[in-house]
């Protein structure tokens, strides 16, 4: 019962920051209760179906606002309306801390830290002579609907599209295995690669198992995923296709492989969307930054208080994960969201 009202409540405020937002853009003639009534609408359409395209472009239009540099320009925009001569000098200031702030090295670092320190101990809590027998991995997607891609993606060859990232993870997959097959298991390994570049299915599926196979992965063990887009719809397909090998009966513990700045939603998710409890989930989180440290503290130079922007990108990125735990959240799509 708490975790529903709390879920109601972030609802609550959800919904009543959007319309505070839409009610400071639009002038207030032109803000009938039809306008309202099809913002309502969207934000509803979005929790109907968070994995269709063009739901999820509306929802990257709407969680604007809730990011450093989509906050910064509104506040700006606002201390515009009544034009040049007549600026609000108080939101331009706080639109210029904010982005300033967050494209500080200094506090991208902090918050990336904080984030993986998460990370770091959820692999803390694996005990690796535990045999598995599920290691599903999580893809970044590369498609043209995705922000990554249009901020630019470094491919590990034109050939198959997959950007460096995703391939280090399958062949760190091929490393989990071979310790698993040690140990004497025999996981069964499900790739979700996410939305990728317009290819054939076929020549995606092909690709990937191309990877494992020569990072030691029989390919009797490998089966794509073509169905997960996100989180949540990839947790859904894995669990289809273990229950069409009839997993559900015999049990079994799943070692999920996911960049470290996800890995703390999508355990609780797939931990919910597999129906199975959080600590059969083992987090094998992947791609950290590095930041030089001395003990606990990162070291502070001259240049970390210099705005950059790829620290801004860095930032956006764990703002952007706050915000989809939000989202998953209240969709109650979280299996103890607040543990380890």
């Amino acid at each position: 019962m708490p975790e529903l009202l709390t879920r109601l409540l972030l609802l609550a405020v959800l919904v009543w920051l959007l319309w505070y937002v839409v009610y400071q853009l639009i002038p207030k003639p032109y803000l009938t209760i039809l306008g309202g009534i099809m913002v309502v609408l969207f934000f509803l359409l979005l929790f109907q179906d968070p994995g269709d395209r063009v739901l999820g472009a509306v929802w990257d239009i709407l969680s604007f606002p809730f990011k450093p540099l989509g906050l910064s320009l509104l506040l700006m925009g606002l201390a515009l309306r009544k034009g040049i001569k007549e600026i609000n000098g108080g939101l331009v200031l706080w639109a210029f801390i904010i982005l300033w702030v967050f494209s500080t090295p200094l506090v991208a670092y902090w918050l990336m830290q904080k984030t993986q320190q998460t990370a770091e101990q959820l692999a803390a809590l694996t005990n690796e002579n535990q045999v598995v027998e599920v290691i599903a991995v999580l893809g970044d997607g590369t498609n043209p609907a995705d922000p990554s891609y249009r901020a630019g993606t470094q491919f590990n060859s034109p050939a198959d599209g997959f950007d460096n990232t995703f391939v280090t993870r399958l062949q760190y997959v091929g490393r989990l295995y071979n310790e698993q097959r040690v140990l004497g298991g025999s996981p069964l390994v499900i790739v979700s690669p996410g939305s990728q570049l317009e290819r054939r299915t076929k020549d995606i599926e092909e690709d990937i198992e191309a990877i494992l196979v020569s990072n030691g992965v029989p390919p009797d063990n490998i089966i794509v995923d073509d169905r997960g887009r996100d989180i949540r719809s990839s947790a859904l397909a894995v669990r289809r296709i273990l229950n069409e090998r009839d997993f559900q009966e015999t049990g079994y513990e799943v070692l999920l492989v996911a960049p470290a700045s996800k890995i703390r939603r999508a355990r609780a998710a797939f931990a919910r969307g597999l129906n199975i409890i959080d600590e059969e989930v083992i987090a094998a989180p992947t791609d950290f930054y590095g930041f030089q440290v001395q003990g606990d503290d990162i070291l502070m130079r001259i240049n970390d208080i210099v705005p950059d922007a790829e620290t801004l990108t860095l930032s956006t990125r764990v703002i952007e994960e706050y915000l989809g735990t939000i989202y998953y959240f209240v969709r109650g799509w979280l299996l103890n969201p607040l543990g380890l």
